[in-house]
């Protein structure tokens, strides 16, 4: 399908708990940059989120797919230093941010 698939096996043995969805970040590296953390609007994420998803065609999942989306913080994290990057993603999934 000339689609590029991006899929990281999780790597603990717990990842299929069903935990709730707290944020979506997006991760950006940027080498000698210092951490960087803004929210975003969901619109802006939507716009990043849609080009590397599938979306269901029919219109009672995509409504729910939205409504649940539209409730979820979003941002946008640049880093340099992993162990500032692995802290702040961190405080925003232990709503310490």
């Amino acid at each position: 399908m000339n689609k590029i698939v991006r899929y990281i096996v999780p790597n603990n043995n717990d990842y299929k708990q069903n935990l709730p969805c707290k944020a979506l970040v997006f991760i950006k590296y940027k080498k000698d940059s210092d951490i960087a953390i803004s929210k975003i609007s969901n619109l802006n994420a939507l716009e990043q989120l849609v080009p590397d998803s599938w979306l269901s065609p029919k219109i009672e999942n995509a409504s729910i797919f939205l409504d649940w989306f539209l409730k979820i913080p979003c941002y946008q994290l640049t880093y340099s230093d992993n162990t500032k990057m692995i802290n702040t993603v961190t405080k925003i999934f232990n709503d310490d941010l």
